[in-house]
């Protein structure tokens, strides 16, 4: 039997999606884990804003890290068994990607 899954990539701009609600934080940390189990991937796209750098560590590096399947890591984060140097890489990628500067006219 071949197992599937699916992928759900979250476009966005706000690096504070709940801003200080830490219930609604929680909230989405802990929607993300029970995507994980439904095989569901998310994956982050930041936005681009003029004169504006998106920061990962706001809010969305908890999300994408609950989200990170622990059986294709391959080392223990604390909290759920996700790789450290998985998490890492991808965030690289995410903070790269949130320098792109956008160009009006």
């Amino acid at each position: 039997r071949v197992k599937s899954s699916k992928s759900v990539m979250v476009m966005t701009r706000d690096d504070r999606p709940c801003g200080a609600s830490e219930a609604a934080r929680t909230a989405t940390v802990e929607r993300a884990r029970e995507l994980r189990h439904a095989r569901v991937h998310l994956q982050l796209m930041p936005l681009p804003t003029a004169g504006r750098l998106f920061d990962i560590n706001a809010f969305w590096v908890d999300v994408i890290a609950a989200n990170k399947d622990p059986a294709a890591s391959g080392g223990a984060h604390a909290a759920d068994g996700v790789s450290q140097a998985e998490v890492a890489s991808e965030f690289e990628y995410l903070e790269e990607m949130s320098k792109t500067q956008v160009v009006t006219r």
